[in-house]
């Protein structure tokens, strides 16, 4: 088993573990934010909203589609309490590369898509 950290920006770290363990890989986007009274319940709402879609994939149907189309992926999202922080999970676990008859990069895709989920939601212009 091979664990990397690297700092991409003030405290947004990426952790990589790589294993032969599994047939799957899983990424995951943790949101840590201070937990307060004001906000508690507009961070518990924003997993649920950003689930709906994104500027590529218009509603969740699409989403679902997409998550098909790499294999039957999953994805889930949700917060939890942890101390003083309240943090926003994200998950998308897809079938490892090397198990696929194509050969083809399902893994790129789940990234792009994860992010995509969390850094590219559908909005309204208002």
């Amino acid at each position: 088993m091979l664990y990397k950290t690297e700092e991409i920006k003030q405290s947004i770290k990426i952790h990589c573990i790589k294993t032969d363990k599994f047939k799957t890989n899983l990424i995951s986007v943790f949101l840590t934010v201070p937990l307060s009274r004001e906000k508690v319940t507009a961070n518990a709402l924003i997993p649920a909203i950003l689930r709906r879609g994104t500027n590529d994939l218009k509603t969740q149907e699409d989403i679902s589609i997409e998550l098909e189309n790499m294999y039957g992926a999953t994805f889930d999202c949700g917060i939890e309490k942890t101390g003083e922080n309240q943090v926003l999970k994200f998950y998308l676990e897809t079938v490892n590369d090397e198990f696929l008859p194509s050969k083809e990069n399902t893994l790129n895709k789940a990234i792009k898509l994860l992010f995509d989920i969390v850094l590219d939601p559908l909005t309204e212009k208002r």
